[in-house]
Protein backbone atom coordinates (compact mmCIF):
# COMPACT_ATOMS: atom_id res chain seq x y z
CA UNK A 1 0.00 0.00 0.00
CA UNK A 2 2.78 2.41 0.96
CA UNK A 3 4.64 1.71 -2.28
CA UNK A 4 1.49 2.45 -4.27
CA UNK A 5 1.03 5.77 -2.43
CA UNK A 6 4.63 6.80 -3.09
CA UNK A 7 4.24 6.07 -6.80
CA UNK A 8 0.89 7.90 -6.95
CA UNK A 9 2.38 10.91 -5.18
CA UNK A 10 5.29 11.10 -7.64
CA UNK A 11 2.98 10.74 -10.64
CA UNK A 12 0.63 13.41 -9.30
CA UNK A 13 3.49 15.83 -8.61
CA UNK A 14 4.85 15.38 -12.13
CA UNK A 15 1.42 15.90 -13.65
CA UNK A 16 0.87 19.04 -11.59
CA UNK A 17 4.28 20.42 -12.51
CA UNK A 18 3.77 20.03 -16.25
CA UNK A 19 0.26 21.50 -16.04
CA UNK A 20 1.74 24.46 -14.17
CA UNK A 21 4.39 24.87 -16.88
CA UNK A 22 1.67 25.00 -19.53
CA UNK A 23 -0.06 27.83 -17.68
CA UNK A 24 3.25 29.62 -17.16
CA UNK A 25 3.98 29.31 -20.87
CA UNK A 26 0.66 30.93 -21.74
CA UNK A 27 1.30 33.66 -19.14
CA UNK A 28 4.77 34.33 -20.56
CA UNK A 29 3.53 34.64 -24.13
CA UNK A 30 0.61 36.93 -23.21
CA UNK A 31 2.74 39.24 -21.09
CA UNK A 32 5.57 39.29 -23.63
CA UNK A 33 3.07 40.49 -26.24
CA UNK A 34 1.69 43.11 -23.83
CA UNK A 35 5.17 44.36 -22.94
CA UNK A 36 6.10 44.64 -26.60
CA UNK A 37 2.89 46.43 -27.56
CA UNK A 38 2.85 48.87 -24.65
CA UNK A 39 6.51 49.82 -24.84
CA UNK A 40 6.48 49.92 -28.63
CA UNK A 41 3.35 52.05 -28.83
CA UNK A 42 4.94 54.90 -26.88
CA UNK A 43 6.18 56.42 -30.13
CA UNK A 44 4.01 54.40 -32.49
CA UNK A 45 6.52 51.57 -33.03
CA UNK A 46 8.99 54.07 -34.44
CA UNK A 47 12.37 53.00 -35.73
CA UNK A 48 13.93 56.45 -35.59
CA UNK A 49 16.23 57.65 -32.85
CA UNK A 50 14.96 60.64 -30.94
CA UNK A 51 16.38 63.20 -28.61
CA UNK A 52 16.26 61.99 -25.02
CA UNK A 53 13.94 63.90 -22.69
CA UNK A 54 16.29 63.63 -19.72
CA UNK A 55 19.44 64.72 -21.65
CA UNK A 56 19.01 66.93 -24.71
CA UNK A 57 22.58 66.26 -25.85
CA UNK A 58 22.00 62.52 -26.27
CA UNK A 59 19.99 60.44 -28.71
CA UNK A 60 17.81 57.65 -27.35
CA UNK A 61 17.09 54.29 -28.95
CA UNK A 62 13.89 53.94 -30.96
CA UNK A 63 10.74 52.72 -29.24
CA UNK A 64 10.78 49.50 -31.26
CA UNK A 65 14.29 48.64 -29.99
CA UNK A 66 13.29 49.33 -26.39
CA UNK A 67 10.20 47.17 -26.76
CA UNK A 68 12.16 44.35 -28.37
CA UNK A 69 14.98 44.35 -25.78
CA UNK A 70 12.51 44.51 -22.88
CA UNK A 71 10.45 41.64 -24.29
CA UNK A 72 13.51 39.48 -24.88
CA UNK A 73 14.77 40.25 -21.35
CA UNK A 74 11.41 39.28 -19.87
CA UNK A 75 11.31 36.02 -21.81
CA UNK A 76 14.90 35.10 -20.92
CA UNK A 77 14.21 35.73 -17.24
CA UNK A 78 10.98 33.73 -17.29
CA UNK A 79 12.53 30.79 -19.18
CA UNK A 80 15.54 30.76 -16.84
CA UNK A 81 13.19 30.69 -13.86
CA UNK A 82 11.18 27.81 -15.29
CA UNK A 83 14.32 25.84 -16.19
CA UNK A 84 15.83 26.29 -12.74
CA UNK A 85 12.59 25.10 -11.14
CA UNK A 86 12.51 22.10 -13.46
CA UNK A 87 16.16 21.23 -12.72
CA UNK A 88 15.47 21.46 -9.01
CA UNK A 89 12.47 19.16 -9.36
CA UNK A 90 14.41 16.65 -11.48
CA UNK A 91 17.31 16.64 -9.02
CA UNK A 92 14.93 16.03 -6.11
CA UNK A 93 13.13 13.38 -8.14
CA UNK A 94 16.38 11.54 -8.92
CA UNK A 95 17.44 11.60 -5.28
CA UNK A 96 13.98 10.49 -4.18
CA UNK A 97 13.95 7.74 -6.81
CA UNK A 98 17.16 6.30 -5.39
CA UNK A 99 15.57 6.33 -1.94
CA UNK A 100 12.35 4.83 -3.35
CA UNK A 101 14.27 1.81 -4.62
CA UNK A 102 15.49 1.15 -1.09
CA UNK A 103 12.00 1.83 0.30
CA UNK A 104 10.40 -0.64 -2.13
CA UNK A 105 12.87 -3.29 -1.06
CA UNK A 106 12.06 -2.61 2.59
CA UNK A 107 8.32 -2.68 1.77
CA UNK A 108 8.67 -6.16 0.38
CA UNK A 109 10.73 -7.36 3.34
CA UNK A 110 8.71 -6.19 6.30
CA UNK A 111 5.39 -4.61 7.21
CA UNK A 112 7.23 -2.40 9.73
CA UNK A 113 8.75 -0.24 6.98
CA UNK A 114 5.45 0.23 5.21
CA UNK A 115 4.12 2.55 7.87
Amino acid sequence: MFCFLVHSNTTGATSFLFTEYQYEGIFMVVFAILIFLFLGSVEGLSTKTQQCTYDVHRMCKPALATALFSTVSFLLGAITSVLSGFCRYENRHICKHNNDARSKKKCRESIYYRF
